[in-house]
């Protein structure tokens, strides 16, 4: 599905297994390559229509993690960058792995 937005040497680290919202759009799925934060939306059934956002992991500035909710627990993810910020809502184990992969792989950049 993200294969053909994936550049030459760049690979897959991690993936959302629920759909997550980014700002007011939903319906995205959250990628982690060992470059990237790709963020991709395929609506359609016979004509398919791709929206996709990212940012590079080396513009990532830093990562914060909330959780909202009494009963119904749900994440909020903010990721600054230098071009874009990104506020995500999702699942709480969804949000919780992608914080994480994204904290190991702005590490390994440093």
């Amino acid at each position: 599905m993200v294969d053909k937005y994936l550049n030459s040497g760049e690979r897959v680290i991690f993936v959302t297994k629920n759909e997550v919202r980014v700002g007011e759009d939903k319906g995205f799925q959250a990628f982690v390559t060992n470059q990237r934060l790709i963020f991709l939306n395929r609506r359609g059934f016979v004509f398919k229509k791709d929206k996709m956002k990212d940012a590079l992991l080396k513009n990532v500035n830093g990562v914060n993690l909330e959780e909202k909710g009494f009963l119904r627990k749900r994440k909020e993810m903010e990721i600054r960058s230098h071009g874009e910020n990104f506020r995500l809502f999702g699942d709480h184990s969804d949000l919780t792995g992608l914080h994480r992969v994204i904290n190991e792989r702005l590490a390994a950049i440093v």
